[in-house]
């Protein structure tokens, strides 16, 4: 998606649930901080973003403006004590060790009426960021695919068996849309 395409989806998609211009946002596993720069200031108020790779914050750290912060962190130790009005998992949340309490720290720094969207790859992806997982590369390993479909269909079943969120929407993958979507909003009265 191009930077263009990107804005226009988060105004649409996150739009009908949080004011997005005023909008905080926190990414847990930001990488290299490709997102930041884009929805800054534009979309977005301020964003925050957290990956447990030094080199990757380091890297994301050199494109920062005035309304980025990156931190080192992980989803079951979150390093902000300030509330976000999105919590976005940028396919990461199949990485989580335990989903329990990320979920607890994903919701002790989720703002009253803010949203969790969690966006994971699926078996319908033809292009992945490591040659490995390409079925048509020679680098592709059979081996670990399967360990990362075991870990992606994990990391979705743990969506499901949750009880501090409601799931508001979901967009499973397709052939042409080859990644799943999930907007989760905290439960009311837990």
């Amino acid at each position: 998606m191009e930077n263009k395409q990107v804005q226009e989806f988060w105004k649409a998609e996150f739009g009908k649930y949080v004011d997005v211009k005023k909008a905080r946002l926190l990414e847990i596993g930001c990488g290299n901080g490709r997102l930041g720069p884009i929805l800054t200031p534009t979309v977005v108020k301020g964003y925050c973003g957290i990956d447990p790779e030094k080199r990757l914050i380091a890297q994301a750290r050199k494109n920062a403006n005035s309304a980025i912060k990156y931190e080192l962190g992980r989803a079951e130790q979150i390093p902000f004590e300030e509330k976000f009005d999105i919590i976005f998992y940028t396919f990461s949340w199949h990485f989580v060790n335990d989903f329990d309490i990320a979920l607890k720290e994903t919701k002790r720094v989720l703002k009253k009426g803010g949203i969790v969207a969690i966006l994971e790859p699926s078996d319908k992806v033809k292009v992945w960021g490591s040659a490995k997982f390409i079925k048509r590369d020679p680098d592709f390993s059979q081996r670990e695919y399967d360990q990362k479909m075991k870990e992606i269909k994990r990391a979705e079943k743990a969506l499901y068996e949750q009880h501090l969120f409601d799931i508001v929407e979901e967009n499973k993958a397709t052939e042409d849309t080859p990644v799943s979507l999930w907007i989760l909003k905290a439960h009311l009265f837990k």
